[in-house]
């Protein structure tokens, strides 16, 4: 059976990781755009760089993916398209509950649990080994780090970053644009944007994490 085409956005590490997802979930990409002029006319694993991502086709039938781990990157390239479709991308070796909500451009890669009644807004990443509770809403354009736990009925408000191996107790608001730092522990409401580090996390003055590409 022919599988359906779909475009890749990004051709930084990131897009590498979702181009194994593509794979498994039955899509031929059809093709890369990447804002980096460098990597126009390369080619990764055999699929080609076509150029910047203004010009993927805004129209009906065109499916595309953003392989950027940045948060606010995915949301300004999103926001570009009315017509091009978003699907949701699921690793087979991930469960989700049948009850669970997703928005279109998440990606859920390997080995993640996702609870019963669950919400997960648009293009948000929720990594390797992830775990999202019974009854949590997580935002748009959101990105759960590989093996974090987030708890049973935590809200986490669009672009959060929830860092690797970290930790958010039941019933706890995590704000717009918070970063959990790896390791943390939220015991407690993060209610303002800001960089949060430690067990119990704390609002740190500046915390330098890597920009995701």
């Amino acid at each position: 059976m022919e599988k359906d085409s779909i475009y890749l956005i990004g051709a930084g590490n990131h897009a590498k990781v979702v181009m194994t997802m593509l794979e498994v979930c039955g899509f031929a990409c059809k093709g890369i755009y990447d804002d980096n002029e460098s990597m126009w006319g390369k080619e990764i694993w055999n699929v080609p760089v076509l150029g910047p991502t203004t010009d993927l086709p805004d129209k009906e039938g065109i499916m595309a993916v953003i392989g950027i781990g940045s948060n606010q990157t995915r949301k300004e390239i999103s926001e570009r398209f009315e017509n091009v479709v978003w699907p949701v991308l699921i690793h087979p070796t991930s469960v989700v509950h049948s009850s669970t909500r997703i928005g279109g451009g998440t990606v859920i890669l390997p080995g993640c649990i996702i609870q019963a009644d669950a919400k997960i807004g648009h293009h948000t990443i929720i990594n390797t080994g992830a775990v999202v509770d019974h009854d949590c809403i997580i935002g748009n354009y959101c990105h759960l780090a590989p093996r974090c736990c987030v708890a049973d009925g935590v809200a986490v408000d669009d672009g959060a970053f929830i860092g690797m191996g970290s930790v958010v107790i039941p019933y706890t608001h995590i704000a717009s644009n918070v970063v959990l730092g790896p390791g943390s522990t939220a015991v407690k409401n993060l209610d303002s944007e800001g960089v949060y580090f430690g067990t119990p996390a704390h609002r740190v003055p500046k915390f330098l994490i890597p920009d995701a590409d």
